[in-house]
């Protein structure tokens, strides 16, 4: 019947890019990571980066391919909302709602490295999981010294996107702290942008028009006007204090990198009912049917490119759904 399909549209409107998977780094206890600390007291080289890299995708080729040892490790792989994100997609693949790509990925190469000695460190890498069409953008953490390097985010990168050179590894990228300097301060930009996904954009955004906030909205309109007679819908989206980091390019562009959660409340109409959708089952065990509400959580991962001059534009997105309740 026509409302048991409602919430299948649902997901669809709520997920448009979730098969894409977080990539992880080593850490101890995990096979290939020869020692506790990457490079303590000391600035990032480019053969320690690389080989950062290295143990980055095969933990996260571990874990994508179900190995325990790896998923038992999680919290040393993956940081952040990076991580809330691949608890939620072992969450989704133990009830085969969704399938992750197996084996290693291609084109793997580091892209910047922070400057200088100080924590919180960053790797920006990249790569080319199996199946995809697209890279994938990888922001590498390092909290402190006594924490090994860790998967933040990874955002597919859009297909008319490119990626300026950034300064050699062995000298390092500067870190915008604040971006007094700029246009547009990083966080600005991101809280602009979060505004314009809930339809609350200023006049003259800080940024230029991109597929990917384009389809969540036509998906959104397409599903009010559908099912308005069948339930209410309530979104907003709030960024995310984690992951959150800008680094500057060789030119003076700056990337900034971020999250935005994006919070659906669906409040069904009285004497409807809907049947719980494949993405969101999983985190509802039992629940075949939604009589009263449901909410979804559905991070954006997200990677612009802010120039000197001029707005700033989307080269990397990625939506996962992280969260549902419902009753």
């Amino acid at each position: 019947m026509r409302r048991q399909s409602t919430m299948a549209t649902m997901a669809a409107a709520s997920v448009l890019a979730a098969t894409v998977t977080l990539a992880g780094c080593g850490a101890p206890g995990l096979p290939g990571a020869p020692s506790l600390l990457d490079s303590p007291g000391a600035a990032v080289t480019q053969d320690q980066s690389s080989r950062i890299m290295e143990r980055v995708m095969a933990a996260d080729t571990d874990v994508r391919e179900g190995k325990p040892e790896a998923i038992s490790h999680l919290n040393a792989i993956y940081a952040g909302e990076g991580a809330r994100a691949v608890k939620a997609n072992q969450t989704l693949t133990a009830s085969k709602a969704k399938s992750l790509p197996k084996g290693a990925p291609s084109d793997v190469k580091v892209l910047a490295t922070s400057r200088g000695t100080d924590y919180p460190r960053y790797l920006l890498g990249a790569s080319l999981p199996p199946g995809n069409k697209q890279p994938l953008l990888h922001m590498i953490v390092g909290t402190d010294v006594r924490t090994p390097y860790r998967i933040a985010m990874s955002a597919q990168m859009l297909p008319t996107a490119h990626i300026n050179a950034f300064y050699a590894a062995n000298e390092g990228s500067p870190v915008v702290t604040d971006g007094s300097d700029m246009n547009v301060k990083p966080v600005d930009l991101l809280k602009a942008y979060a505004d314009g996904l809930s339809d609350k954009a200023p006049e003259n955004p800080p940024y230029d028009p991109d597929t990917f906030s384009e389809q969540i909205h036509k998906k959104a309109k397409e599903f009010d006007q559908d099912y308005e007679a069948i339930t209410t819908v309530a979104r907003s989206n709030q960024v995310m204090a984690d992951p959150m980091v800008a680094m500057r390019q060789l030119n003076g562009d700056t990337m900034v990198m971020g999250a935005i959660e994006r919070t659906e409340i669906y409040t069904i109409k009285p004497g409807k009912q809907m049947k719980t959708p494949g993405l969101v089952a999983p985190f509802l065990p039992g629940r075949a049917i939604l009589v009263q509400k449901a909410q979804v959580q559905v991070m954006q991962f997200l990677v612009f490119i802010l120039p000197k001059d001029g707005k700033a534009k989307l080269v990397a997105a990625t939506e996962q759904v992280v969260g549902a309740s419902g009753f």
